[in-house]
């Protein structure tokens, strides 16, 4: 008999804040959010959004991705910019 977990289907959402020097947000960037799980076999990809007028970006999880999110987290990328270099930050998990 298998079991399964409900918990691991309620991510919904996945977001992120990009800040620059002193703190102040970035607007109009491009945030990618992706999950290197094990459990996918490698690099997935959740989906992208633009930063808003607070730095934040956010996007829905479809699909059995939450599964992946709630085992082991998601990255997030920023590309760069002609004032900013490229950078990745880890969120979520168990």
């Amino acid at each position: 008999m298998a079991v399964v977990n409900s918990q691991l289907w309620t991510v919904r959402t996945v977001k992120a804040t990009l800040r620059g020097v002193g703190g102040a947000p970035l607007a109009g960037q491009r945030l990618v959010f992706s999950t290197t799980s094990s459990l996918a076999g490698g690099y997935l990809f959740i989906c992208d959004a633009v930063t808003d007028g607070t730095g934040t970006a956010s996007c829905r999880v479809s699909g059995g991705i939450p599964a992946y999110v709630n085992a082991e987290g998601f990255d997030v990328t920023f590309a760069g910019n002609a004032s900013y270099l490229p950078t990745t930050d880890h969120g979520g998990g168990r």
